[in-house]
């Protein structure tokens, strides 16, 4: 959170002598960090860099400290102009500390490693409370009442967050239990389900404070799986029944710039109304769905990186509006634990706070304890064409997943993984009981089986690779690796199987099915007035029935994909028909086919139009 309260508080005069004195003590025999609560990542990382006692407490996440002593003394004299900022010290005309004071008072420090809601007005917030901002207040303020000593412990003495409030320290908070030992304050605030989880990492230059991560991810889970806090249904307002799902695709294959997403998933057989719903991360980064947004049954939206119009690069696409890159990408090598997180808020209309109830969310990566998936054993890699006969070409590889139960499974939040990068598969994709999914590296329109990657160039490399079934928050399900690559720690189902070795079927050829019409020839597309008109001519006889109808189907060119849009239809003795209103500037192809008693034939070749 980023807002932050100046209010003074008077302090007991003996109270803060008796700090002072004792924590001097402690700290200037060296850097040494003091006994504390064991930590699950790295807990020698962090050192007592400064004590002192609260003065105030101004939200769930950021505190007023009086710094008594510090460790670092470059942190005091001379003290750095920057870091002066943060707080409230009288300074000497010259910008130094007057000589008969040697502390520092009301020193904004902001918790790392949470996110706790916003109170009204808050820097970088909104006009309004969010929901459960006053109880993480008081939660914060119950462990660190007025007067409380502190220490401030940190990986670095230079962590702050500059970004907000006229900048922060960030820290760790401590403070002695009844027993003396000292307590993490952050604890205490995410264990009653006051505040969301706000990871750091080796990356985050200005506060790489990632030693509290793990710790602190699962308590949040636990929380959540308890229904505490934010994590209470209906806490903030009573809200109407919906079934949703999001997560995150951090990692998308190819430039992760503008590409990162966040999908949101109605599971519903009914249509979901989310006006004036909020889609966030664990920053201030928000995006409020517009008026009239409408997702319907078992369907989904996506929410984009960067900026950009609605409905681009697809119809199911908004934006963020911020960074092109919000969410960093889990290196599973990195030695210590990171990552993000996604938050689906409702809308209470007539609320007195800015969001509404906590409705669905995702972290990643899984927590390492517990990173097994239901779908391991289940649905398997299956054959893997890396080396396709002739030039390797993106057309001619693919991978295969097979469904080894007798029930049918849903890959919505599942992903082929190569190397880290992520494809999601679409969110309706089904794999049969018993069945195979064929996931081809080329261009092409999905069906139920295949799907298409959309690359042109070759993706698989035959020296070797790396390919995983990965759920979205990098638990893994299956791995096949060569060469070089090792599925060391991952489950293997099997050995890695090629197409020859597994009798594996041929890529669907184009060519009419048996007792079908051949494809149409000739197939041209010119657009008027937004509308397409296709033309074509008939296929060549091939010994089947007559031509009762003809059917163009039209697809909206991505440059990625193609994704079905429309069609039209004709009878047997007209060679062309004509399409309703498409969108005026973008560029669609076309593709014919022809219909007798047996059912439609093969698709023509395609042709491309550019909507005017």
């Amino acid at each position: 959170m980023d807002g932050w309260e100046s209010g003074r508080a008077a302090l007991p005069a003996r109270r803060r002598a008796v700090i002072a004195g004792a924590t001097t003590a402690l700290l200037l025999g060296g850097l040494t960090p003091l006994a504390g609560p064991s930590s699950a990542i790295t807990p020698q990382a962090e050192q007592t860099w400064e004590t002192g006692v609260i003065r105030s407490v101004a939200d769930g996440d950021t505190v007023l400290v009086d710094i008594r002593t510090a460790a670092d003394p470059g942190f005091i004299a001379p003290f750095d102009s920057t870091l002066r900022s943060y707080c409230a010290e009288r300074l000497t005309d010259t910008g130094t500390l007057p000589p008969d004071d040697n502390d520092l008072d009301g020193c904004r420090v902001r918790l790392s490693g949470i996110q706790a809601p916003e109170k009204a007005g808050a820097s970088g917030g909104s006009a309004l409370e969010q929901c459960r901002a006053s109880q993480a207040t008081a939660a914060l303020q119950a462990v660190l009442p007025v007067g409380t000593a502190v220490q401030l412990r940190s990986i670095n003495v230079r962590s702050v967050e500059a970004d907000y409030s006229a900048g922060r320290l960030a820290r760790s908070v401590y403070y002695q239990d009844a027993t003396g030992a000292w307590v993490d304050a952050g604890r205490a605030v995410l264990a009653g389900g006051h505040a969301m989880w706000f990871p750091h990492s080796v990356a985050d230059t200005e506060k790489p404070e990632y030693a509290r991560n793990l710790e602190y991810r699962r308590l949040v889970d636990d929380a959540a799986a308890r229904g505490v806090g934010l994590w209470s249904a209906g806490y903030c307002g009573a809200s109407a029944p919906a079934a949703v799902r999001t997560w995150v695709v951090s990692d998308p294959i190819g430039d992760d710039a503008n590409n990162e997403h966040v999908v949101v998933l109605n599971d519903s057989d009914a249509a979901l109304d989310v006006s004036g719903w909020t889609v966030r991360d664990s920053s201030l980064t928000t995006f409020t769905f517009p008026v009239g947004t409408v997702i319907g049954p078992r369907d989904h939206v996506r929410i984009l990186t960067g900026a950009g119009a609605p409905g681009t690069p697809t119809p199911r696409d908004f934006r963020f509006g911020g960074p092109a890159q919000m969410f960093p990408n889990w290196d599973p090598a990195a030695g210590y634990f990171y990552g993000d997180g996604a938050y689906v808020y409702d809308a209470l209309p007539g609320s007195p706070y800015a969001y509404g109830n906590l409705r669905a969310w995702f972290h990643y990566p899984c927590d390492p304890a517990a990173c097994g998936d239901p779908l391991t054993g289940r649905v398997v890699i299956g054959a893997v064409q890396y080396d396709p006969p002739g030039t390797d070409t993106a057309a001619g590889e693919y991978i295969e997943f097979r469904n080894t139960t007798a029930t049918a499974v849903s890959l919505g939040g599942y992903a082929f993984g190569r190397q880290g990068s992520q494809y999601p598969f679409p969110p309706a994709t089904v794999l049969p009981a018993g069945g195979t999914l064929r996931l081809s590296m080329g261009v092409g329109v999905d069906t139920a089986d295949p799907l298409y990657l959309g690359r042109t160039a070759s993706l698989l490399a035959n020296s070797g690779d790396h390919l995983t079934l990965v759920n979205l928050n990098h638990a893994p399900v299956d791995c096949r690796a060569w060469g070089a690559f090792s599925c060391a720690g991952m489950p293997v189902s099997g050995a890695l199987t090629t197409p020859a070795a597994a009798a594996a079927p041929a890529p669907p050829a184009v060519r009419a099915p048996t007792n079908r019409p051949a494809a149409p020839s000739a197939v041209s597309a010119s657009s008027k007035s937004k509308r397409v008109t296709v033309r074509w001519s008939a296929p060549a006889p091939n010994g089947t029935k007559k031509v009762t109808k003809y059917r163009a189907k039209v697809y909206l060119s991505s440059g990625k994909a193609l994704k079905y849009r429309t069609s039209c239809t004709a009878k047997s003795r007209t060679l062309k028909c004509r399409t309703k209103k498409l969108l005026k500037g973008r560029t669609y192809v076309v593709k014919v086919q022809a219909r007798n008693a047996k059912g439609y034939g093969a698709y023509s070749a395609p042709a491309t139009v550019r909507v005017k």
